[in-house]
């Protein structure tokens, strides 16, 4: 027969009788590591219809529309490319603009703005990307400098053509127009960006 307990035998603690939870090392089975709540991934958006439509009116100012009566930029090229550089800084300018530095802002300023808008330049800064996270700001700083370059892209071929009529825009025909406001959209495009898509998490 067990004996009564009196008031100073400790009562018996039932969390003792069960086992602690196991801990499972990194890689075991039964672990499951950390993952974020949402993860995000960079897709094309608007932005990339923008910079299609500036790829395409670029290139049709830079390769056929003419740029004065019967004139096309090609054919200030293959009248510039050979001859010396000049001495004066405007002249040199022009020189480098109309032998191949328009063709050369043109595609620099076509790659980075279709890279961005597909999401390929940024991809990386989605890993830890959340709406309150480290990735927020990293990605709006590579759309500020993106589109800081494609602001300057837009006004060195403005200067260009501006210089290039000596200020008379009266006697510019549409080829010059058509490659500023290429460049407009491409600036525009990367202001746009990507979009940032949130996908399921992944299953363990």
């Amino acid at each position: 027969m067990t004996p009564p307990m009196n008031a100073t035998q400790p009562y018996p603690n039932p969390m003792l009788a069960y086992p602690p939870p196991p801990v499972y090392p990194a890689g075991s089975y039964g672990y499951q590591p950390p993952f974020p709540a949402s993860p995000t991934r960079l897709v094309p958006g608007p932005g990339l219809i923008a910079a299609v439509l500036g790829v395409g009116l670029s290139a049709a100012g830079l390769l056929g529309v003419p740029w004065a009566a019967g004139v096309t930029f090609i054919d200030l090229f293959k009248a510039n490319k050979d001859k010396p550089q000049p001495s004066d800084a405007t002249a040199a300018f022009l020189h480098n603009f109309v032998s191949g530095g328009g063709y050369g802002i043109a595609v620099i300023s076509t790659m980075l703005a279709l890279l961005w808008c597909c999401g390929v330049i940024g991809r990386r800064l989605t890993r830890p990307y959340n709406m309150a996270g480290a990735g927020a700001p990293r990605l709006m700083r590579t759309r500020v400098i993106i589109s800081s370059f494609q602001a300057l892209f837009l006004a060195t071929q403005s200067y260009g053509v501006w210089k290039l009529f000596g200020g008379h825009v009266d006697s510019v025909k549409a080829g010059p127009w058509l490659l500023i406001g290429g460049a407009a959209l491409l600036f525009v495009a990367s202001l746009i960006g990507p979009m940032v898509k949130r996908t399921a998490p992944p299953r363990y």
